[in-house]
This record gives C-alpha cells, structure tokens and sequence, in this order.
C-alpha cells in the first residue's frame, strides 16, 4: 500500500466528517450576519401565505419582515444583557426571548395587517414555527453544497 494520498476522497470519513465541521464551524462564524438575513425571505414567504387575502406582494412581505427583523434584533441587543445578568440558562432566554418575538409580531401583525387580536397571535406563532424549521433546511442544504465543494476541491 502506498503512502501517497489519493487525489478524490483521500480521507477516511471520520476525518472528513471533523474536517467539514471544523471548517462550517469558521464559515459560520465568519458569515453569521448573513445567516441571519436568510430568515427574512423565509418569514416574508410565510406571512405573504398567511396574509394573502391582505393585496401585498411578497416584496411588500421582504419590506415589512425586514423591518420587523430589524426591530427584533434591536430589542434582542436591549433585553439580552439583562437576561444574563440575573444568570439565566440558554435554554431559558432563548425561551423568554421567542416568547418577546411572538409578542412582537403579534402587535405588529395586528396593526400592520388589521388583524384581530386572536388572529394575529396565531399568524405570528405559525410564522416562527414554520420559520425555523424554513431555515434550518435552507441552512442544511448550504451546508450540503458547502460540504460538496470542499470534497471535491480536495481541500481538506
């Protein structure tokens, strides 16, 4: 057996696997803020569904998503130092702050679409728990194509 590595799939997948989480793990790092920002057209494509009855396009829908996102992500830099100032767990701010964003878009879809109360939480409750899932397999077939290019490039 020789020792030369071969040019396509010279690692075993083990290393492979460590490689590609390793280097995602920089990508994401590196390019957070864009991740972020895919969470727009995934909530605009899921309000303009649920409020297609209103006449707003789905650039109408990108608009008012960014702009909601925009606010959240402002009230988000405002309450997350007090959330681990009083020393809560992850999984209790991430709670509380879901919670925050649920509330949010529920004034905003009440005053933004005309909604009624009732209406307008369910909407923006079924905003964020098809947004999430929405993102996460947009996030994993990046990641797919991601891991693609670095097999194929051989970098690894």
């Amino acid at each position: 057996m020789s020792s030369k590595p071969r040019k396509y799939g010279s690692t075993c997948p083990r290393e492979f696997n460590q490689d590609f989480q390793e280097k995602w793990l920089v990508v994401v790092k590196t390019y957070g803020q864009q991740f972020a920002l895919i969470m727009i057209p995934i909530y605009a494509l899921i309000t303009w569904g649920l409020f297609r009855k209103k006449g707003m396009n789905y650039a109408e829908h990108l608009v008012g998503n960014a702009y909601l996102s925009a606010q959240t992500t402002l009230i988000s830099v405002v309450i997350t130092p007090w959330l681990f100032l009083f020393s809560w767990k992850y999984a209790i701010s991430t709670a509380v702050g879901v919670m925050l964003t649920i509330a949010y878009y529920t004034i905003s879809f009440r005053s933004l679409f005309h909604q009624r109360w009732i209406p307008a939480f369910f909407k923006s409750l079924l905003t964020i728990l098809f947004g999430y899932p929405g993102y996460s397999i947009v996030i994993g077939i990046i990641g797919m194509i991601f891991s693609i290019f670095l097999a194929m490039s051989n970098k690894m």
